[in-house]
């Protein structure tokens, strides 16, 4: 999911075994092919709890439902929460 803050942030679900520098490498092999700032990913999170249907995170056909992560996380960045781990700021 990425949306803007006012920059690009990317809210990842990262697998078991997936270490913060694997993510980093993967965003920064996606800014590297990017031609503007603008379209680069300056934030990266990750959430602690899977993404599902359950928590309305996932839509009924699987889809991550941008609005609901995104509100999480806007929630998660005002009140200081521990719902998602940050890579990079």
């Amino acid at each position: 999911v990425v949306g803007a803050e006012p920059e690009l942030l990317a809210v990842v679900e990262v697998r078991d075994g997936t270490s913060g520098d694997d993510v980093l490498a993967v965003v920064d092999a996606v800014n590297a092919a990017q031609a503007v700032p603008y379209q680069r990913i300056t934030g990266v999170y990750a959430v602690s709890r899977r993404m599902c249907i359950e928590n309305g995170q996932l839509t009924a056909s699987l889809k991550v439902s941008s609005g609901q992560v995104l509100a999480a996380f806007r929630r998660w960045r005002h009140d200081g929460g521990a719902q998602f781990v940050c890579y990079r700021d």
